[in-house]
């Protein structure tokens, strides 16, 4: 054990979902008394707790504020809304929070929120003549992107506004649109979809030519908004005919790494449905995307009765796991999960507040790094 650096062992800790497992002397542990990464929170993101409360609120308790909204991530950190103008940055893993200044005064339909790493970390100790406490942790810069529709007294029809951690403040985005066919109806932020994902830090958005008909994805970077135009990606071929084009409901997703776009369609009174999915592989080098290549990595029938596939849909694909994909059954309020090649699916609990819209229904992933991410304070502001 004495070979072992201190980052090294820092990392082996964070990677655990219970210090007690931990093989090492106790002399080793005791340069980390800090055990909070430990905690019951930490077992319940492991999926280890024998306290789990069916109530999701308890996760976020710890802010002191009731009904937090989740409302975007990336990597282990949420976006979470306070109220519609107000927004923290969070780490549930190690309770930290970090409240954004408020917002431009807007009805918000969209959120992103896309962090970046400064290819580094940050070790800090603190020293008193009982112990030492040693704290590791990944710095980072992001981005809040907020879309919306309209604006005080309607002066702006359709905006884009972006939070800069290392500013501190909110300006209004004009992202630019390489010529393309119907470039001006896809350069409308109403016809991109208030659901994304976040991949390498670049935001993905499905494209729409009228309500809820997906024609393509467009890729936004908010940290090269000035540079660099937004790029647009179309579906495989197979989306655009045929039943997958008329029944279809597709779903991004990020697994392992990569961008992926599925599928889900049932044909006519045929039970079980049909389910698909592409992996993406990008040229970077051909800004126009004519190269990008999607690659069909699942196709299979679903089997389960005729109503249940009416009446549920795709919501989420699994982070790690290729062959699981999350479902809604909007009727009953009901999450499933249904794992590649097996029949049925597996309910995995219940929406509770069944006040909202179902397709308001989002997946959120976090993907806990080696060390935890650590949110920078913001930068203090003159006063004006």
């Amino acid at each position: 054990m004495s070979s072992l650096t201190d980052d090294l062992l820092i990392e082996i800790l964070t990677r655990m979902s219970d210090y007690r497992d931990c093989p090492f002397y106790y002399r080793d542990l005791a340069k980390f008394p800090s055990y909070d990464l430990f905690s019951e929170a930490s077992k319940i993101l492991h999926g280890q707790s024998s306290t789990r409360t069916t109530s999701p609120g308890k996760y976020l308790d710890f802010l002191g504020w009731p009904n937090p909204i989740v409302r975007a991530s990336d990597k282990d950190l949420l976006l979470l809304e306070r109220t519609p103008l107000q927004f923290y940055i969070c780490n549930p893993l190690t309770k930290q929070s970090v409240a954004l200044p408020e917002a431009p005064p807007c009805k918000y339909l969209s959120f992103g929120f896309v962090c970046e790493s400064n290819g580094g970390s940050t070790s800090t100790s603190t020293s008193t003549s009982t112990s030492t406490s040693t704290s590791t942790s990944v710095v980072i810069k992001y981005r809040v992107v907020l879309i919306t529709s309209r604006c005080n007294n309607w002066q702006f029809p359709n905006v884009m506004f972006s939070f800069s951690s290392e500013t501190g403040e909110w300006k209004q985005l004009r992202p630019s649109f390489r010529k393309r066919k119907r470039n001006r109806l896809f350069q409308s932020l109403l016809n991109w979809d208030d659901k994304g994902i976040v991949c390498n830090g670049v935001m993905y958005r499905l494209l729409s030519y009228y309500y809820k008909k997906y024609e393509a994805i467009v890729a936004f970077d908010p940290f090269e908004v000035e540079k660099r135009a937004c790029r647009f990606i179309s579906f495989p071929a197979e989306c655009y005919h045929g039943i997958e084009r008329k029944r279809g409901v597709p779903c991004l997703g990020l697994v392992r790494g990569r961008l992926r776009l599925s599928l889900s369609f049932w044909y006519g009174t045929e039970p079980g449905f049909t389910l698909k999915a592409w992996e993406l592989s990008l040229r970077h080098d051909d800004p126009d995307h004519h190269q990008d290549t999607w690659a069909l990595v699942q196709n299979v029938k679903v089997n389960v009765t005729l109503n249940l596939a009416v009446m549920t849909y795709l919501i989420g694909l699994h982070p790690e796991d290729a062959d699981v994909f999350f479902f809604l059954d909007e009727k009953a309020g009901i999450i499933y999960n249904y794992q590649s090649g097996k029949d049925g699916f597996e309910k995995v609990g219940d929406i509770l507040d069944r006040t909202e819209s179902f397709y308001s229904v989002q997946v959120f992933t976090l993907a806990h790094p080696w060390l935890p991410t650590k949110i920078p304070a913001l930068p203090t502001l003159p006063r004006v």
